[in-house]
């Protein structure tokens, strides 16, 4: 009985660890919008990268001589799909979508993640397959009102390739076995993702505006959202399920939609109020069985 106490305890240390994060993540929205004020996107998206890539890579340098040719080859792959792909197409759809149609987009990811992760020897059981439909339907009914008065656009498609690559990373990650620590892994899977990112400049016209708003937005992005948001993904990510893991991430865009209304000091009304119960019964029972 004392032997379930510290499983107990260190499970809602993650669950705790999980919602800090998602509230860094459910800001990035906002953050990325307006820094494309100040800054290309795939000029953001490289700084993003870099900055978060020498960060955690400095955090974790006595670990970096540990990394094996066989670990290269996964962070060159997950570096790719994770922060090449997934920052181009989420900075460049955020130039035609607004914030919560974005969010609401990439965060699909849960929905193709559950039905693809048999393929990482994960149990597809009624319970997730109806807790991940329940917390989608709660977080399209949260946007509502934004989906119903947004046309289809080009950026929309560039979420949901985002959604896609991020799926992805996830699944190469779980077929992965590796003893790095949960700082080295995004530190060089974003410094090899920058790398990528350098021969998208060529693409398109980029400008960089140097003032104090953007380095704000970028030192919110890699502080809070990079550095301590990857370390508390991976770290979730190797002790939980994928499919489970990512049922939490709903999150992200139903706290999109709190933010948006303490901003504009405005009340949450019936579809976000309804949506996040959907969300959190979703999040219940896709965690029923653990």
């Amino acid at each position: 009985m004392h032997s379930s106490r510290p499983v107990a305890a260190s499970r809602a240390r993650n669950v705790a660890l999980i919602i800090v994060m998602c509230s860094f993540w459910a800001g990035n929205y906002f953050v990325i919008k307006n820094s494309l004020l100040y800054s290309s996107p795939i000029v953001f998206a490289l700084l993003r990268s870099a900055g978060a890539g020498v960060v955690l890579s400095l955090i974790a340098r006595k670990e970096l001589k540990r990394i094996t040719r066989n670990d290269v080859k996964f962070l060159l792959a997950i570096g790719f799909l994770q922060v090449t792909i997934f920052y181009i197409a989420v900075t460049t759809g955020l130039q035609t979508v607004n914030s919560s149609v974005a969010a609401t987009l990439v965060y699909t990811q849960p929905v193709i993640l559950v039905a693809l992760s048999p393929l990482v020897g994960e149990r597809l059981t009624f319970f997730k397959v109806l807790g991940v439909a329940a917390a989608f339907a709660g977080v399209c009914t949260i946007f509502l009102p934004a989906l119903e008065n947004s046309g289809l656009a080009f950026g929309d498609a560039l979420e949901l390739i985002a959604s896609v690559s991020w799926v992805l990373s996830i699944l190469v990650y779980k077929t992965w076995k590796h003893s790095l620590s949960h700082y080295v892994v995004p530190g060089v899977q974003n410094a090899f993702g920058a790398v990528m990112i350098i021969p998208f400049l060529s693409v398109g016209s980029n400008f960089l505006l140097p003032v104090p708003a953007l380095w704000l937005d970028l030192a919110y992005i890699i502080g809070f959202s990079s550095v301590f948001g990857y370390a508390v993904y991976f770290r979730a990510l190797s002790n939980m399920q994928a499919s489970v893991f990512s049922s939490y991430l709903f999150m992200v865009p139903t706290l999109t939609t709190l933010f948006e209304s303490i901003l504009t000091l405005s009340l949450p009304g019936i579809y976000q109020i309804a949506g996040t119960i959907l969300v959190s019964a979703g999040i219940i029972m896709v965690n029923r069985e653990f």
